[in-house]
């Protein structure tokens, strides 16, 4: 089962990842291109989470991991900067 809060904090983590993928791109740190993508494919799957949670024995880890799989490419921008508790 789904822990409600979890599923929260992971949208507010990528929420704040996109927007920072944003601005980052606007101040030319990283390409804009790389900023779209992130905005257009960053999802997870929580039970895949869990999955590599249990692997990765770290939740922010974890959820990068699967993030990264649905952005492809592009993702080496998402988890760059910073990271959020």
């Amino acid at each position: 089962m789904i822990r409600p809060r979890k599923l929260s904090r992971l949208c507010i983590i990528r929420k704040k990842k996109i927007l920072i993928a944003e601005k980052l791109s606007d101040i030319g740190v990283i390409p804009k291109i790389a900023a779209k993508e992130i905005r257009k494919k960053a999802k997870f799957n929580v039970e895949e989470i869990n999955e590599l949670e249990k692997q990765t024995r770290h939740d922010v880890n974890a959820y990068i991991d699967n993030v990264s799989k649905y952005i492809g490419k592009q993702s080496k921008f998402f988890s760059s900067w910073c990271n959020f508790k």
